[in-house]
């Protein structure tokens, strides 16, 4: 049996609301050495295995003992929260943007308290 027959067999490729709740853009396969003494991931790319079952590269023979793990969307949509303290006027948790800063997060924060008169941060 192959990755896709395995997903195949489970039924989600028709159904539809799996499908749009899947990240597609990496699925693993976790698979232990012959000894059973250490795992690896192997990842791949499940849109691509969908669209193109005979692409040996990502369709592996599974073993036994193997997992195979497909993610959630929400996993990597879910906002991500960053936190300050310290000398500003509004020390707590953030939404991260992208490209932010740390100058984003201090301007985001109030600017630092007006008792300050050195600069020193920790990351």
């Amino acid at each position: 049996m192959k990755i896709y027959d395995l997903i195949f067999r489970s039924g989600a490729l028709v159904d539809q609301s799996w499908l749009d709740k899947v990240y597609m853009d990496r699925a693993d396969l976790i698979r232990s050495n012959p000894m059973k003494t250490s795992t690896r991931i192997i990842p791949f790319d499940l849109g691509e295995l969908i669209k193109n079952v005979n692409n040996i590269d990502i369709n592996w023979t599974l073993e036994d003992g193997d997992l195979v793990r497909i993610y959630s969307n929400e996993i990597f949509d879910s906002p991500k929260p960053v936190s300050i303290n310290g000398s500003v006027r509004n020390p707590g948790n953030y939404i991260f943007k992208t490209n932010m800063t740390i100058k984003d997060l201090i301007l985001e924060a109030g600017g630092v308290s007006k008792n300050v008169y050195t600069y020193r941060v920790e990351i």
